[in-house]
């Protein structure tokens, strides 16, 4: 096998022709990846599919590691610190894309229901990068948010800008934007249960695009049958890529991880990706081409007036489409689907745009809403 300085996961999206100026490169495959597969690998580029912990680095002459996700649960971060090892993430270049799809979800729910969005409370747990862009956007919009996000309140002393948990659950829509932990003062493991579940308001909307295992998914099961009322949109599934196909078939809406995962956020990720290895490389007198690739500015995709909100955002993410192939994902005796399925899906739907690469030709009725959307305009 080739020996490499860096090795970095196959679908990363446009890094290699921006990082083999820095040093020998070579790709892999982020699941079946393991510790035979270093040799002299110096550095290492993971998504979020690939576990990294001492089974993987013990031995290895890996030096720095880098998650072109915003998640941590797939990083031991502690081994690794005890291990003199660095670590450097992209949190952050994702959280308006999560935005988007999460906003995407509250209209769409609104519309089901046939209610104004406007009239809707938001419960949003967890207040990081994604909860407040998300809770910034909703409040220009003018729909009601609350917020509860227990470490933050802990560490800023009880302030009282934020909610309790059953203020939350009497929202119309709860939508979870928190690491997955599984010990600590703070496990967000199963923090949403059949208690909660069942505690949450007659005809909610939850939402998760933050990791599998947030929501307990076999509570899930059991509260759906007994509650019919309930709408799920579920991005992030227990067990990917094997997820519970019997669950996607009764949620309301399903997607394959997506919900982070836009080209603009990539292209971010990737940038944010390139910075920290020219850093580490020492290359800092700006002599080299490719690493230093620009993203283009694309013109922008101009779309005739919708007949309504829903209209435009099927459009640029088809959350209807995505779920009905979701509901199609074989299941074997255990329940759960062939993990190809889930990442041939998941490829097929992440070249989305942000909303702000649309331009919408919109009357003047329109046109503050679709502006504070995020979208461009074109009257």
């Amino acid at each position: 096998m080739e020996s490499a300085q860096i090795l970095f996961d196959k679908n990363i999206t446009g890094i290699e022709c921006r990082i083999k100026e820095l040093a020998s490169a070579r790709s892999f495959d982020g699941r079946t990846i393991d510790a035979s597969d270093l040799e002299d690998c110096e550095v290492l580029i993971v998504r979020s599919v690939t576990k990294v912990d001492r089974n993987l680095l013990e031995n290895s002459r890996v030096k720095l590691v880098c998650s072109a996700t915003a998640g941590l649960d797939h990083v031991d971060v502690n081994y690794l610190a005890k291990s003199g090892i660095d670590f450097f993430s992209t949190q952050g270049c994702n959280s308006e894309a999560v935005m988007e799809y999460t906003v995407n979800c509250i209209f769409s729910y609104a519309a089901s229901r046939g209610i104004s969005p406007f009239v809707l409370s938001v419960g949003i747990v967890g207040y990081g990068n994604v909860g407040k862009q998300l809770a910034m956007i909703l409040g220009h919009l003018g729909i009601k948010t609350l917020i509860n996000d227990p470490p933050l309140q802990e560490r800023d002393g009880g302030s009282s800008t934020f909610s309790t948990i059953q203020e939350i659950l009497d929202c119309d829509v709860v939508t979870l934007h928190v690491p997955y932990n599984e010990v600590g003062e703070f496990p967000t493991k199963d923090l949403f249960d059949e208690e909660k579940l069942k505690r949450l308001r007659t005809s909610v909307l939850i939402i998760n695009t933050a990791r599998g295992g947030v929501i307990n998914e076999l509570d899930l099961l059991k509260v759906i049958k007994e509650r019919d009322d309930l709408y799920v949109a579920l991005d992030c599934w227990s067990g990917e890529p094997r997820i519970n196909s019997r669950l996607a078939q009764v949620v309301w809406r399903a997607s394959p991880h997506i919900a982070g995962s836009s080209l603009n956020s990539r292209e971010r990720a990737v940038s944010a990706l390139v910075r920290k290895l020219k850093e580490y490389f020492g290359f800092t007198n700006g002599v080299l081409k490719n690493s230093d690739i620009v993203v283009p500015q694309r013109k922008p995709v101009i779309l005739q007036e919708p007949e309504n909100l829903i209209n435009l955002f099927e459009i640029v993410m088809p959350l209807s489409d995505i779920t009905s192939e979701m509901r199609h994902l074989a299941a074997d005796s255990s329940g759960s689907s062939p993990g190809w399925l889930f990442d041939e899906l998941r490829k097929k739907y992440s070249e989305r745009k942000d909303f702000c690469f649309y331009q919408v030709e919109t009357s003047s009725i329109k046109e503050e809403l679709i502006s504070k959307l995020g979208f461009g305009k074109r009257t």
